[in-house]
């Protein structure tokens, strides 16, 4: 370290706030002013965007001396306990959480962020002993202690591992537009069922039985990416689908067991479309320190999101039997979260993300169609709400907690037509495979930064180096 960093304990670097939460008694206190910021809503992310709940003007009022204008938030209770937040509006917090309001004449909020998650083992260690439910009080966390260069220094630090963090941050900005994207189609599409209205409304008024503008199909038509769409080329009758893309649907409706669907699809069983549906498992005594990746309950989150900190694995022979199986993961699986508290859980893999190669444990269906192009399909149909209760109530009448085979094949699945369960797989193949490079470049980016976190903080690397490391990442 260079001889001009210098130590701090926490207090010394600004005024320490610990948070309070408004008497339970009075609701009205809660409301829509300032966001109220509990450990349940550090979730991983560098800066405060949303929190669960929000402070009333009333609960500002009573809790006025707690607000934490800017600075650094830590979690000081429970298994969030060390986790940091960069606090860049006014906020509250309730009284689990200190936060340190800078003295930016001494310390870069940025880099204290940093400083504060390179000791997040440590903060936690420092509560965790002698108690149930690890604890840090004001006074414990006050006293700690970080290195620091100087101002201009702590800057550059923090751009380094700042520039990082921002590009992870678009991509998941990106990917949430993208799975939007793909949610508004499978929605127009297989429940709105809007170009079959359409059709049927174009019909209706060719026929003289109605007249006005024929109803737009699609609110997001410009922004998918099929050829003419973003020339405005359309069906008659259908001014949001290219004419080849109109054609695949029917300009009528049938009554079905779920309701009314269009003309020739069908209301069938997931068992009419499933070819596989497989749980894994782990060997005896558990999961291993090193091995392959096993997915569990922990890592079936949603579409592109998975929580690499919280991987476990089996051993490479153990693997191979789950191969054999079926229970290794393929290319645009569906998985299903089958007991315990978040039944009902599901995402999808692919383009080797999160792994080239991992399997399932116990608690974890794969599901597989009979044909590649239901994939996509599949996973959003199961993803409705109105799905995810019927897989939830599956769980009901059972004394053992979870979800069995026979239950998840009985499940109620919409059957289009092939040809337009096919031409929707081709347009949200584009932006999955978009969402899943997304995904990987955002893996890389985060294990640089973590990489270069401990060095850069403690001194060990000069700022020049990490640039050129950043800019040809090779460690």
């Amino acid at each position: 370290m260079a001889g001009s960093w210098q130590r701090y304990r926490i207090g010394e670097l600004g005024k320490v706030l610990t948070g309070r939460t408004p008497p339970g008694t009075h609701p009205d206190y809660f409301g829509d002013c300032m966001p109220f910021l509990t450990p349940t809503d550090m979730d991983g992310r560098r800066k405060v965007e949303t929190t669960g709940r929000s402070l009333s003007q009333l609960g500002v009022d009573r809790l006025r001396q707690a607000i934490v204008p800017h600075g650094v938030a830590v979690s000081c209770i429970g298994w969030q306990m060390g986790k940091p937040l960069l606090v860049d509006r006014p906020v509250i917090t309730n009284q689990q959480i200190n936060s340190i309001v800078a003295d930016r004449t001494r310390i870069e909020e940025t880099f204290l962020y940093y400083a504060l998650l390179s000791k997040r083992n440590e903060i936690f260690a420092l509560g965790a002993g002698g108690s149930r439910t690890p604890i840090l009080n004001k006074s414990g966390f006050e006293s700690i202690t970080i290195e620091a260069p100087p101002l201009p220094e702590q800057r550059a630090i923090a751009h380094i591992l700042g520039a990082l963090d921002d590009k992870i941050e678009l991509n998941r900005r990106m990917n949430e537009t993208l799975e939007a994207m793909a949610r508004a189609l499978f929605k127009s599409w297989f429940v709105a069922f809007d170009p079959v209205r359409a059709k049927a409304e174009g019909q209706a008024r060719q026929d003289g039985a109605r007249s006005g503008q024929p109803r737009k199909p699609l609110n997001v038509a410009s922004d998918l990416p099929w050829p003419g769409a973003q020339a405005g080329v359309g069906a008659e009758g259908d001014p949001g689908l290219p004419q080849p893309l109109a054609n695949l649907f029917p300009d009528s409706f049938q009554d079905s067991e779920l309701g009314e669907i269009p003309m020739g699809w069908r209301a069938g069983r997931l068992d009419d479309v499933l070819a596989e549906l497989v749980s894994g498992a782990r060997p005896k005594g558990g999961a291993v320190e090193e091995g392959v990746p096993s997915i569990g309950a922990e890592n079936v989150i949603g579409l592109g999101r998975y929580d690499f900190s919280k991987e476990k694995y089996v051993p490479q022979e153990f693997f191979e039997r789950l191969k054999l199986n079926g229970a290794a993961v393929r290319a645009g699986d569906v998985l299903l979260y089958k007991d315990g508290a978040q039944i009902g859980r599901k995402t999808y893999f692919d383009c080797d993300f999160p792994h080239a190669e991992c399997a399932i444990n116990e608690h974890v269906f794969i599901l597989r169609p009979r044909r590649s192009e239901e994939q996509r399909f599949l996973f959003f149909w199961l993803d409705q709400a109105s799905m995810t209760q019927e897989i939830v109530s599956l769980n009901s009448n059972s004394a053992q907690p979870g979800i069995n085979q026979p239950g998840v094949r009985g499940l109620p699945v919409l059957l289009p037509k092939d040809e337009v369960v096919d031409a929707f797989d081709q347009l949200v193949a584009r932006l999955t495979a978009r969402l899943f490079a997304n995904c990987k470049e955002s893996r890389t980016l985060a294990a640089l930064r973590d990489t270069l976190l401990p060095k850069l903080i403690s001194g060990a690397l000069r700022i020049d180096v990490a640039e050129r490391l950043i800019k040809e990442p090779t460690i």
